[in-house]
């Protein structure tokens, strides 16, 4: 029973658009017995999305023991085919030497930039914040903010407010209020607690002209991206 029990937990949290939540071609139910082994056999014969899907199990210890050294050898074999949800997984270990490895700042990057061109909104997210902190790569912020354009193009929150506390750094070469403005409102408005403080901040240092028309950038653009 208790098998039965993670094994339907398995499904709830891992069985759907990415490893952890979106669907895919492997889903258990409480019923299915042998999914569990059916899933190990199609990724044994080489299925990259159920080499995917057994990494975030083996990670998250959804219905076998957590190993990171596991999910890190079946994400790294699913990435290798192109999926770019173990691309993302995979630079996520790197970045933080897990699953048997040390931490490889430019093997992040290498997986990250994989998994970004293919649209994965977390990599283009965690690329963007290489580029700007300068680790992997040359620190570069108008590729950080290619990046975080991209994913925040795509409802990221996080890369929506990391625009906005760039754009309002004062003196810095990016500084825009309005366009700082514009995207901490668009993040806050999404229920991003740290940039509705930020964005409060801002504000002590924009006229009421200014926040307006910030307001209105922002309404424009979540007009756009519905």
């Amino acid at each position: 029973m208790r098998l039965l029990a993670l094994i339907f937990s398995f499904m709830l949290l891992v069985g759907c658009a990415s490893f952890d939540s979106a669907p895919c071609f492997y889903t258990f139910s409480s019923g299915d017995k042998e999914g569990l082994v059916n899933c190990l056999k199609a990724a044994e014969q080489n299925d990259a999305y159920a080499q995917g899907k057994l990494g975030a199990m083996y990670y998250h210890g959804y219905g076998v023991e957590e190993d990171a050294s596991q999910a890190f050898y079946w994400w790294e074999k699913s990435a290798e085919q192109g999926v770019p949800e173990a691309q993302y997984k995979l630079g996520d270990m790197y970045s933080k030497g897990r699953g048997g490895v040390l931490t490889d700042y430019k093997l992040a990057v290498h997986w990250w930039s994989k998994a970004a061109e293919q649209g994965e909104a977390w990599a283009q997210y965690k690329l963007g914040r290489m580029y700007a902190d300068g680790k992997g790569v040359v620190k570069d912020l108008e590729q950080a903010v290619y990046w975080w354009n991209k994913a925040a193009e795509q409802g990221h929150d996080w890369a929506q407010y990391k625009l906005g506390k760039m754009y309002a750094d004062e003196g810095s070469e990016m500084e825009d209020y309005l366009v700082a403005y514009m995207w901490l409102e668009i993040a806050s408005s999404g229920g991003h607690i740290t940039a509705s403080k930020s964005k409060e901040k801002l504000a002590g240092r924009m006229s009421e002209a200014d926040i307006n028309e910030a307001m209105e950038l922002a309404q424009e653009w979540g007009e756009k991206h519905k």
